[in-house]
C-alpha cells in the first residue's frame, strides 16, 4: 500500500503457495476517503478468484461501510 497526499494505491497478489504461481494481480488507485470501498472490492475480487461461495450474511458484511471516518481506525 502506498499513500500520496489524498490518494492511496493498494497492490494485491494472489499466489498459489504450492507452486509460487501468480493466480491474480491487481492495483487499486483511489482517494483515501474510499479506503473501505477498496477493502470490500479487494475482498470480493479475491473471493471471486478463489471461486468462493459467500453466504448472504458475508455478502451484506462486504457491502456495508464499516465507518465513515478512516482516522478512527
Amino acid at each position: 500500500m502506498q499513500r500520496a497526499a489524498n490518494r492511496v494505491r493498494v497492490s494485491t497478489q494472489l499466489i498459489d503457495a504450492r507452486t509460487d504461481y501468480y493466480l491474480w494481480v491487481n492495483s487499486y488507485d483511489r482517494p483515501i476517503g474510499d479506503i473501505f470501498a477498496i477493502q470490500s472490492e479487494i475482498a470480493k475480487a479475491i473471493a471471486s478468484q478463489l471461486q468462493a461461495k459467500l453466504s448472504p450474511r458475508q455478502s451484506i458484511a462486504l457491502a456495508a461501510t464499516p465507518t465513515r471516518e478512516p482516522r478512527s481506525v
